[in-house]
């Protein structure tokens, strides 16, 4: 491509690829996107992101139509993601810890005609084959036929990409999460959220062109794919990376100079713990100056072991959902006074608390449903309206103000306006920051010869500052190793964050008036024998 191509005005971003024009134009030096691997400046990558846009038109992709990818943190990801915009397609971000079910069902329910992949997470599924089936495989680094470089190479000359212009308002990303029942939910995301929601967020962040983010939640995660995008917002660098241990993280802050860290309760956990034992040096972490928790509760331990280790880093505390993107942030100023709050609305966000039998707003401390209005607001679950009409409503109080997004969750809001988490309104967990449906879980346990029934039930574990994913077996009759067995199926079926920590046999399973297993009776009764 030529440097002309690329030297077109940039009008203020509106769509994935307006924004990374943004970033090939104002990026500093070699700023850009880096993995374990390699390295892509901005400008680079837009050329790439090019690239492949016009390789994807060639194999007939037309606007609207998917494209998946399932890959580890990489460029790779960066550079799929913002070719399937350049093609006017729609991205679908595959989570790489997800197996073989998971990752056909998100393929076939999106009807992705192309799927980008790797050869570790070839080696990672149990039939490759079968999972893809349907689909175009492009496979990155592979060096055979169906190379991701061989597979754009005859496109590379082209002198000038052949616009295809989208509405910001044209659905960008479909990112799949766990519903309250059922198999993961597609959830739309247009052009303009995903640019707004990278403004907005590095806005009140505080962030700048010369920050460093370290990216280590995957960019199936909205939160993870917010790294990415801010980071081409601002033009800075960012590193997409795996980690599998707490000294893995440390390295890679050290390592990469990192000044900008997002994580979940668990990791921060794990972190907290090896700067309070002395496993961790904090002066390694020295480079950090924000870090970012959502996807659950950063708890007051964890709170005042990272105040105490990095009394100069801030630490924001955030709740979001995919639905919405991102609802709140706790300013780090009150983190001391108020260490249990989600915060206030982010800019260009109204939250409310509703009461769910009445649809009355709550007065200060009463508890009700929270909704998220105005900006963010994503446009539904892909080809399932009887779910995008549950919880995509019109605005509670004033239907003319457009649609809201009703949460599931529950919250309370003080004399002062900050909000506080209490509960989730259905069964689904919060686990490692990934929703998880426990219906999900019990599908694979109810399969494994000699379980009569399964129910899943979460407590929380204070230690680790996450879920406990207990499995309650009944067995059919008496079967030796049925606890080893369902270990097996389910390590086997489910992404290790979906696995049961341990698989508990009963001798019944509770029941409500209905007649469905009371959850919440089989939770109590397991924290009671814990005490």
């Amino acid at each position: 491509m030529s440097d002309e191509s690329l030297r077109e005005p940039t009008p203020e971003p509106a769509t994935l690829s307006t924004l990374l024009a943004r970033a090939a134009r104002s990026a500093a030096g070699e700023c850009g996107v880096w993995d374990v691997h390699r390295h892509l400046s901005w400008r680079a990558l837009r050329a790439q992101a090019a690239n492949l846009a016009q390789a994807l038109r060639a194999h007939g992709v037309e606007p609207g139509a998917r494209v998946a990818f399932y890959l580890e943190p990489s460029v790779e990801q960066a550079v799929v993601l913002f070719g399937t915009a350049g093609a006017g397609a729609v991205a679908v971000p595959i989570n790489p810890k997800l197996r073989d079910g998971q990752v056909a069902h998100v393929l076939q329910h999106s009807g992705a005609r192309v799927v980008v992949t790797s050869r570790d997470k070839l080696a990672f599924l149990a039939d490759p084959a079968a999972v893809f089936a349907g689909c175009t495989r492009v496979v990155a680094g592979s060096g055979g036929a169906d190379d991701l470089a061989a597979w754009t190479q005859p496109h590379r000359d082209a002198a000038r990409l052949a616009r295809t212009d989208v509405e910001p308002t044209a659905p960008a990303v479909l990112l799949y999460t766990s519903g309250s029942t059922g198999l993961p939910k597609g959830i739309v995301q247009d052009h303009r959220n995903l640019v707004d929601g990278a403004r907005i967020v590095s806005a009140y962040l505080g962030l700048g062109s010369d920050d460093r983010i370290l990216g280590v939640l995957p960019v199936s995660f909205d939160y993870g794919l917010n790294q990415l995008l801010d980071a081409a917002w601002l033009g800075c660098d960012v590193g997409l990376v795996t980690y599998f241990t707490r000294n893995d993280l440390v390295d890679a802050v050290e390592r990469h100079a990192a000044t900008v860290l997002a994580g979940v309760p668990p990791m921060w956990a794990a972190l907290g713990d090896g700067l309070r034992t002395g496993k961790v040096d904090a002066r390694r972490l020295r480079t950090l100056r924000v870090v970012t928790n959502s996807g659950g509760r950063l708890h007051r331990r964890e709170i005042a072991t990272l105040r105490q280790a990095l009394p100069d880093v801030q630490v924001f505390s955030m709740y979001g959902l995919t639905e919405a993107f991102r609802s709140s942030f706790l300013p780090p100023d009150e983190l001391d006074r108020r260490p249990d709050s989600i915060g206030k609305a982010i800019p260009e966000v109204e939250l409310l608390v509703v009461d769910p039998t009445t649809g009355a707003e709550c007065g200060p401390d009463e508890v009700g449903e929270l909704v998220h209005a105005g900006a963010l607001v994503a446009q539904g679950y892909w080809r399932d309206p009887a779910a995008t009409a549950r919880r995509f409503r019109p605005h509670p109080l004033d239907p003319r103000r457009g649609t809201a997004v009703f949460s599931g969750d529950l919250v309370r809001r003080d004399a002062d306006g900050f909000l506080y988490f209490v509960a989730r309104a259905d069964a689904q967990l919060k686990v490692a920051g990934h929703r998880v449906a426990p219906d999900e879980i019990e599908v694979v346990l109810n399969a494994v010869p000699g379980v009569a029934q399964a129910v899943v039930v979460g407590l929380e574990d204070e230690t680790r500052s996450d879920t406990r994913v207990i499995a309650c077996v009944q067995a059919a009759g008496a079967e030796a190793e049925l606890e080893a067995r369902v270990q097996a199926a389910c390590k086997r079926a489910l992404p290790a964050y979906m696995v049961p920590a341990e698989v508990r046999l009963v001798g019944g399973i509770p029941t409500g008036a209905n007649g469905k297993p009371d959850r919440e009776a089989l939770r109590r009764q397991l924290a009671e024998e814990r005490r």
